[in-house]
């Protein structure tokens, strides 16, 4: 079950993020498909992406961070 959570979060941060600054970047090139869109528009699409999804999979609880900095953690309080 922990699998199951943990997948459903990554894919949610994942579809979030790039979901988002695809219809941005639509709506600025007018055009729909990303493999048309210019090189630097490409690479900026895919800066902010990740930017966004490691900040959602944070606020996700962290889903690939170690299970074991979380021990930590709990222990130093």
């Amino acid at each position: 079950m922990i699998v199951l959570d943990k997948t459903l979060k990554l894919t949610a941060a994942t579809v979030l993020a790039f979901g988002f600054w695809y219809l941005i970047f639509w709506f600025i090139t007018s055009e729909s498909n990303p493999l048309l869109w210019g090189g630097l528009s490409k690479f900026f699409y895919l800066f902010l992406g990740l930017m966004m999804w490691s900040r959602l999979e944070d606020e996700f609880c962290g889903v690939t961070k170690s299970d074991k900095t979380e021990i930590i953690k709990e222990n130093e309080i």
